[in-house]
């Protein structure tokens, strides 16, 4: 930690930096006081900032503070420009009633009807550009011991609705 003194030296030489045009303030090589985005890839983000302190001889130096934030699908690959955005888990509904997740690694498309004609619901794409399509048939029970299946309930034409969780709601 710094005295009260060598804080005052160091605030002293960046004023004098920025007065004179050396690298530091006011020379196209800006302190940043607040943490930025310097890296992104899929499941992490690099934030960073640089400081400035002046040495025991007088001379400025930069610092470089960066930590790594982690978390799963945190980006998404840009298709149009191949860069990393930031993922949006959120649905846009299509015209066609179609419940759509494109902003995010795993992009999802819904039908709005549990039993459309091709009998796809959920139509999945991958990172890697791996299709998956499903639906429901209906609800079956099987027997292991005689091999036997008797079908309990079958899909019927049902519209979905979107529907919004409350912040801070613990089920009941």
């Amino acid at each position: 930690m710094k005295t009260a003194r060598a804080m005052a030296w160091s605030l002293l030489s960046l004023s004098l930096c920025a007065q004179t045009g050396t690298p530091g303030l006011g020379s196209g090589l800006e302190a940043v006081d607040r943490y930025q985005i310097a890296g992104r890839g899929a499941h992490h983000r690099v934030w960073a900032r640089v400081t400035w302190e002046t040495n025991a001889l007088g001379q400025l130096a930069a610092h470089t503070n960066a930590y790594t934030e982690l978390a799963t699908g945190l980006h998404y690959r840009d298709p149009s420009s191949g860069e990393w955005r930031e993922s949006d888990p959120s649905f846009e509904l299509s015209e066609e009633g179609y419940a759509v997740a494109a902003k995010c690694q795993h992009q999802v498309v819904i039908a709005p009807n549990l039993n459309p004609p091709d009998g796809v619901v959920v139509d999945l794409q991958t990172p890697e550009g791996r299709r998956w399509r499903g639906g429901i048939v209906g609800l079956n029970l099987f027997d292991p011991s005689s091999g036997k299946n008797l079908q309990i309930a079958a899909v019927r034409e049902v519209a979905g609705t979107q529907v919004r969780a409350r912040e801070n709601q613990r089920p009941t």
